[in-house]
């Protein structure tokens, strides 16, 4: 059996469960362990919720029943999602199992810009992660990236499994729409993602459009900040969340998908899975003028690159937009052509299951 856990993850967690997971179960035997969220629940597959939160304790605990779960003798397969499950890992592999390792995001880097460690210790710590991650990654059997760029960092058995959306549908052809422009954010609600930019380019738009937040807030305290601002303007809104099965049929309103998120470490080389979940959606997207997203959305033309520090440009962006509707309709239809041809979840799928046959060396565990 395999074992997918996270001791941080929400276990509705669209890349670990809606992909992995029931990609996995369509060949083997799945044991899912993650955070609780509350009303949610698991179609088909043996997930155990573990208590939800950020505080320091309640990471701990998850990691030491995580630790003794993976000991049990039906535990063949860990596959971990989290960098501070590395030990359970190194352990796990000790104990016989077969250890998979799968990287979100470049965590050294990471440790550089995080504001919780005194920034006179973030280079020692960043350099004792890294060395424990090379030497963990060489023990590890299967190591898993969400970008070609990470694949290039870490030793061992590495192999790129690309956060592609995976849709039950396809989307209509959308026509050019003649109402208000519709303009929606999906993701996490933080400084960072560039939320408050893009409330600011939207409140400097000289005609009517609309703007939606869709997702939970990284902080109270960035809450109350969005909160107090959305306050001031009639056409902005949050929307706490929307279910993951009725999540595309949702988004099929608007018009435009917003991408501004501030630069980063992370940030620039990262392969966000929103912007290919607008693209699959068909709408034309306004995005942080980042390396890969421009490599993307120049190659299949698909929608508009800013700077997003400059909310003037950002505006510019939508109004521009907003005065084509045509334009609209074209880059959604090639967005979502390279979606269906290109960025789609079954190509990922297929490589995963055919890396987990090669690491099992048959199709059933």
């Amino acid at each position: 059996m395999i074992y997918v856990i996270s001791s941080v993850h929400p276990i509705s967690d669209s890349r670990i469960y809606y992909r992995q997971v029931l990609s996995l179960a369509k060949q083997y035997s799945v044991k899912f362990y993650a955070q609780e969220v509350k009303d949610w629940r698991p179609e088909k597959i043996h997930c155990v919720a573990l208590p939800a939160g950020r505080k320091l304790r309640i990471r701990l605990g998850n990691c030491w029943r995580l630790l003794r779960e993976s000991l049990a003798k039906e535990a063949r397969v860990i596959h971990f999602h989290d960098p501070e499950l590395i030990p359970i890992g190194l352990i796990a592999k000790l104990w016989g199992k077969k250890v998979v390792y799968d990287v979100h995001e470049n965590y050294a880097k990471t440790i550089r810009h995080k504001r919780s460690i005194p920034r006179f210790l973030r280079g020692a710590v960043c350099a004792l992660f890294k060395m424990l991650e090379n030497l963990s990654c060489r023990c590890f059997d299967l190591v898993l990236v969400v970008t070609d760029e990470l694949s290039q960092s870490l030793p061992g058995n590495v192999h790129t499994i690309k956060n592609y959306p995976l849709i039950s549908f396809t989307p209509p052809l959308r026509q050019p729409s003649r109402g208000q422009l519709k303009l929606v954010y999906v993701g996490l609600i933080s400084q960072a993602r560039g939320v408050l930019s893009m409330i600011e380019a939207v409140k400097k738009v000289q005609i009517p459009v609309s703007f939606d937040i869709i997702g939970h807030y990284n902080s109270m305290e960035f809450q109350h900040l969005v909160s107090a601002e959305i306050q001031q303007t009639d056409n902005i809104k949050h929307i706490q969340s929307i279910p993951y099965s009725s999540f595309f049929d949702y988004l099929v309103q608007y018009d435009v998908g917003m991408m501004c998120l501030l630069p980063s470490p992370n940030h620039l080389t990262s392969m966000p899975n929103k912007l290919f979940e607008y693209m699959a959606m068909g709408m034309a997207i306004i995005a942080s003028d980042f390396p890969y997203w421009r490599e993307i959305l120049a190659k299949h033309a698909c929608g508009l690159l800013v700077d997003p520090l400059d909310t003037d440009t950002i505006a510019e962006a939508i109004e521009r937009l907003e005065s084509n509707r045509d334009e609209i309709a074209a880059m959604g239809r090639r967005g979502q052509e390279a979606y269906q041809t290109l960025y789609n979840w079954e190509s990922q799928e297929k490589k995963l299951l055919a890396l987990y046959n090669a690491m099992l060396g048959e199709k059933n565990a």
